[in-house]
């Protein structure tokens, strides 16, 4: 796919702009800053995957207004034109604006997406010079595309790193908690140094017996302390909660007490205010309201209206409006005199045709209409066809002319046998040295083929093609899959190989150990331990009644020595016996794990033979069957190698061997298909009279031929031309003469109708058919304007009469109503309407006042009333305080007194409340008490004493629960056995866990061996397409500094880049220059667009500005492998540098790029 045309509308910062691009695969787009080239970007995306949701481009101009139309070529050659616009669906439409589904473009993008298309088909400067230095760790991109091509390196880099890490988990020299075989270690040493400690003593289980209680009574005692403290804190606590509110408590109770107010209900103060807010607002509202009337009364008195001319308002009204069209009238009057005397003038030239004088009337001379018709209609006959009779006589001439020159040259061109053409085709005779020649060149191929094809049989030891196709030889494909399966059966018996002996070390290792743990001493038994233990009870048992009792078991030291020289010797025989049993649990599972493992290697070793024993069977079974099936190539190469060698050879000759025989029938086939074209080269040669020499060549034959027919094909096409040239001008010749005719009898006819009808519009017969015509469209238009006349008449007469009937209406009102007025009627009416509005405006001001008076009165009683129900209520208020009622300050200082006693009392039951809250419900009387002589602060110190107390004494006891929980844990381990087999379990285990931690370690160590030589045999022996095609690259943008390219592996295990120089040396990617890398990465860029470009539809690349950081030479070459690139698929190199566009132009003028200029 490539862009043929781009077009924007309304999009970014642009109205309009097209862009056409060249043929040629390179299109260098130069424009300088501003000219659009990053929108033109911008727009080749939106136009391939949509424009975006939150696009900036429709800042401008809106996004409902963006258009982005382009015509793309499809690599099969055809065309296609889209035009896309900003929204959410179905925004692809063609030509017609026809909607087009998104599959129109998405069979062109396949798997391609946005993301993917800017990242592999976009690169700019930065890109280019990020991925450059990406080769440095090829990382990225670039690095996963470098260790793929690195022929297979990934898996077995990947395989050696998983290895790598295993084995950093099982072990290393540098001891860590993290790796297994140190776990295991850590749980050996763990559980053996727990299973030496588990052995039960009678000291032993004293003192942990001693340390439970001593634990516990200290646990019960500080619980007793905590509970204690916690209630002093508590009363402490109270206290200083309560103390403020008994000193603001006693404070309100003696203000209270303080107040001498009478009895009065409890909003009384609240009443006195309302009351006297209520009587000030009364007053000033009757204030207001009695203003208010006397403005509206002086207004009513100012108001004077005449009635008479109230009582003619109708009259008044209608004069003033026929005055106001009698103005007009009179405004329009010389417009309508004017027009009058101009339309008048329209018919002075028909009276001038008629004869006649310039002011007499037509109207008794106006003909009917279908007389004025019929001589509009014969003059425009007569008009029409005296032309046409000049033309048909000038026709006539001029073919009887042509027939005459015409009959001439047939005649000579009949005389020089022009007459018929050759009958040959040119095509037939033109191909005649071409074919034979590529038939003899077909032979000569086809014999040469054949004699090659024989001499390979012979050097294969046969004695000709013939015998080396009788050869029974399997396929040279079945033969390299037996090669494939041979070397896969070859791998697996390795492999096998290496478990067998894996396996037989394993089991020697193994029956080593079986025979060493089977060499133990005697099994202490169950019954012997138990006898042992008993023998230890019966020797304390008068030991620890004598202890009991507080007396001694006997008065004679030597006794009591014996005794405890028994208990001794008991203690000492259950321990050995208590020590041999454990020691025999530890051999026995050793033993067990030993032989498991024994069993385990053994049968790994079992199956390792059978399986190499299956591969050697299969590999003779393969051999027996391809000896049997072909003999005679077994016995020629009996190795696969050399069959398939023999095979594959034996294929070549065989194709070429039908190749030379399919060449050789070619060839006599056109030779034969050739024999009817050269009896037709002798034909033409004697229709044109040629006699070729005995020996002349046929290319000279045929070119002079050829030359001949041409000749005489084209003398016979001309006289052709001239036969259809003289029947055509005879056909013209017939129908002009008949033209003619019939011409000249619509002339006799027009001849007889034309007197009658021009007298009958008052003209003469002789009058020529123009002027008759000229009349006749005057007389079609005097009735029109002889109506516009009357017309006109009219409207003046009518101005006149209404002139006369304003002047006596307006002197009968101006009578009537006792009003002077002037004599022009216009200024009368006028004036007299001035007088009226003037009168009629203060009738509305008086009759717009009339219910506002009334409005007034009601209000200013209601005031009146208002204020007195007020004064009402002061005085009963003041009635009740017992003061006057007329002194409104006693009033006011016993609302005052009752509201300051009503706040004091609202306050002491809030006080009352918090102090039951923050008393914990105890009586105000306790709480006093409990706060007696004390002092908040003092109160506050002691309570934080109390607080630090309690959290020391909170952590002891947590201590303390924490101390007798391990003492109790002590004790009950002390009285199991269960604690010492867990260790002597948890140590066996840990010892098998660390034997499998070494053999792990041994296993993977020998497989990294094996990885890395695996790895270097890669390396040495396979590189991948990929890579070889962006060496090619590579070289041909350093113009041959370096021959190609190749990817290694460090010793790190991390893929690395070279370069390689024309002599084999190798450069590392981190010893190039940075312009260097830039043109490595651009090649393994455009190696992959190619090899994407094979499998799928072409898509453009396109680049902007990634020569901005290389010098002029390492730009022109980077231009040059652009070039070269662009006949695997369309570039487009946009670049606001005009050194670039230069190089660009030099290469336009070879034909390899095309080059656009943007404007600004």
């Amino acid at each position: 796919m490539r862009f043929d045309e781009i077009a924007i509308e309304r999009y970014g910062a642009f109205e309009s702009r097209a862009l056409t691009l060249p043929k040629t695969g390179l299109s260098v787009i130069y424009g300088p800053n501003e000219a659009g080239k990053s929108t033109t970007l911008s727009a080749i995306g939106d136009f391939l995957f949509g424009v975006p949701p939150r696009t900036v481009r429709g800042a401008v101009f809106g996004n409902d207004a963006i258009r982005i139309q382009a015509t793309l070529s499809r690599a099969d050659g055809s065309s296609l034109t889209l035009r896309r616009r900003k929204g959410n669906v179905r925004t692809l439409t063609n030509g017609d604006n026809s909607i087009v589904e998104e599959a129109a473009l998405a069979t062109l993008l396949g798997p391609t997406n946005r993301d993917r298309f800017e990242t592999l088909f976009g690169l700019d400067h930065e890109r280019l010079r990020r991925g450059g230095e990406r080769l440095l760790q090829a990382d990225g991109e670039i690095g996963r595309l470098i260790v793929e091509a690195g022929g297979g390196l990934s898996a077995l880099v990947a395989r050696l790193k998983a290895i790598d890490s295993e084995i950093d988990r099982l072990f290393a020299p540098r001891r860590s908690a993290d790796r297994a075989f140190y776990k295991a270690l850590d749980a050996f040493e763990g559980a053996d140094r727990e299973a030496k400690e588990g052995l039960l003593t009678r000291e032993k289980h004293e003192a942990a017996r001693a340390a439970q209680a001593a634990a516990k009574g200290e646990e019960n005692r500080l619980g007793e302390e905590r509970r204690a403290l916690a209630l002093t804190l508590s009363a402490l606590e109270r206290t200083a909660r309560v103390i403020p509110l008994l000193r603001s408590l006693d404070q309100a109770e003696q203000a209270l007490a303080a107040i001498d107010a009478p009895a009065l209900p409890e909003t009384f103060d609240a009443d006195v205010s309302a009351a006297v807010a209520a009587l000030t607002q009364a007053e000033a509202a009757l204030a207001s309201a009695e203003a208010a009337s006397e403005v509206l009364n002086a207004r009513l008195g100012a108001i004077a209206v005449d009635d008479r001319l109230v009582a003619a308002e109708a009259e008044i009204r209608d004069a003033a409006e026929r005055a106001t069209h009698l103005a007009k009238q009179r405004d329009d009057r010389p417009n309508r005199l004017k027009e009058l005397g101009e339309t008048s003038a329209r018919l002075d030239g028909l009276r001038r045709r008629l004869g006649l004088g310039p002011d007499e009337d037509l109207g008794p001379r106006l003909p009917a209409e279908e007389a004025v018709r019929a001589v509009g209609a014969l003059a425009g006959a007569a008009q029409r066809r005296a032309p046409a009779v000049e033309n048909a006589h000038r026709a006539i001439a001029e073919a009887e002319a042509e027939i005459d020159a015409l009959d001439a040259r047939i005649a000579a061109e009949l005389r020089a046998g022009r007459g018929a053409p050759v009958g040959v085709s040119t095509a037939e005779i033109a191909g005649l040295p071409g074919a034979i020649a590529i038939a003899e060149t077909k032979r000569a191929q086809g014999a040469a083929a054949e004699a090659g094809a024989e001499a390979a049989a012979r050097a294969l030891a046969f004695a000709d093609v013939a015998a080396l196709e009788a050869l029974s030889c399997p396929d040279p494909d079945w033969l390299a899959r037996a090669i494939a399966r041979d070397e896969t059966a070859e791998t697996e018996r390795l492999r096998q190989t290496t478990l067998r002996a894996d396996a037989e070390t394993r089991r020697d290792i193994a029956l080593s150990d079986v025979a060493r743990l089977d060499m133990g001493r005697e099994v202490a038994s169950e019954a012997s331990l138990a006898a042992a233990r008993q023998i230890r009870t019966e020797a304390w048992r008068p030991i620890r009644e004598a202890h009991l009792s507080g007396q001694a078991s006997s008065s004679d030291p030597e006794t009591r020595r014996l005794e405890a020289d028994a208990l001794e010797a008991a203690f000492a025989t259950s321990d050995d016996i208590a020590d041999r049993r454990a020691a025999e649990a530890e051999r026995a599972a050793g033993l067990a794990q030993a032989k498991r493992r024994l069993s385990e290697a053994a049968a790994a070793a079992e199956a390792a033979e059978r399986a190499l024993q299956a591969i050697e069977a299969g590999r003779a079974e393969a051999r027996a069957e391809r000896s049997a099936a072909f003999p005679d190539a077994d016995a020629r190469a009996p190795e696969l190698g050399g069959l398939k060698a023999l095979a594959e050879r034996r294929r070549d000759i065989l194709a070429a061997t039908r190749e030379a025989r399919s060449l050789l029938r070619d060839a006599e086939a056109a030779r034969a298909q050739l024999s009817g074209s050269l009896a037709a080269l002798d034909f033409a040669e004697r229709a044109c009279g040629l006699s070729p020499q005995p020996n002349e060549p046929l290319p000279h034959r045929v070119r002079a031929t050829l030359a001949a027919v041409e000749r005489h094909d084209h003398a016979h096409a001309e006289h052709m031309r001239d036969l259809a040239a003289r029947e055509k001008t005879a056909a013209r010749l017939t129908a002009e003469r008949r033209q003619l005719t019939m011409l000249e009898a619509e002339e006799s006819i027009w001849r007889e109708a034309w007197g009658p009808a021009v007298r009958r519009l008052g003209l003469d017969v002789t009058v020529s058919a123009d002027d008759a015509a000229a009349a006749a469209v005057e007389w079609s238009g005097a009735r029109g304007v002889m109506t516009a006349l009357d017309l006109i008449r009219d409207r003046i007469g009518k101005m006149d009469r209404d002139e006369a009937e304003l002047s006596d209406r307006i002197a009968a009102i101006g009578d009537t109503a006792g009003v002077a007025l002037p004599d022009d009627s216009v200024a009368a009416a006028r004036m007299l309407f001035a007088h009226f509005a003037e009168t009629d405006g203060r009738r509305r001001d008086r009759e717009t006042l009339a219910p506002d008076a009334k409005e007034v009165a009601l209000v200013l009683d209601r005031r009146r009333a208002e204020l007195d129900e007020r004064r009402a209520e002061i005085d009963r208020l003041a009635e009740a305080a017992g003061v006057a009622t007329d002194d409104g300050a006693a009033l006011a200082a016993v609302a005052a007194r009752h509201a300051e006693r009503r706040s004091l009392a609202q306050e002491i039951a809030r006080l009352t409340e918090g102090l039951a809250t923050a008393g914990d419900g105890r009586s105000i009387d306790d709480l006093r008490q409990a706060a007696a002589g004390r002092d908040l602060d003092e109160v506050k110190a002691d309570a934080e004493a109390m607080r630090a107390q309690v959290r020391r004494t909170d952590e002891d006891h947590h201590d303390a629960i924490r101390a007798e929980h391990d003492a109790r844990a002590s004790l009950d381990a002390l009285a199991t056995q269960e604690g010492v087999n867990r260790a002597i379990v948890a140590r066996e285990s840990a010892t098998a866990e660390l034997h499998e931690a070494a053999e792990r370690y041994v296993e993977l160590s020998l497989a990294r061996d094996l990885v890395n030589e695996a790895i270097q045999k890669v390396r040495a022996e396979r590189q991948d397409p990929l890579v070889a095609r962006a060496g090619e690259l590579f070289a041909l943008a350093t113009r041959g500094a370096y021959a190609g390219v190749g990817a290694d592996v460090d010793d790190g295990g991390q893929p690395v880049v070279v370069g390689r120089r024309a002599d084999g040396r190798t450069v590392h990617v981190a010893a190039m220059s940075d312009g260097t890398r830039d043109q490595l990465f651009l090649a393994f860029r455009l190696a992959s667009l190619e090899s994407y470009c094979r499998a799928a539809e072409p898509l453009p690349f396109v680049a902007d500005d990634v020569l901005v950081h290389f010098d002029d030479d390492r730009a022109q070459a980077t231009l040059d492998l652009l070039a070269e690139f662009a006949s695997v698929t369309q570039v487009l190199l946009f670049t606001h540098h005009a050194g670039v566009r230069d190089m660009g132009a030099a290469l336009a003028a070879q034909g390899r790029c095309g080059l656009v200029e943007i404007g600004g």
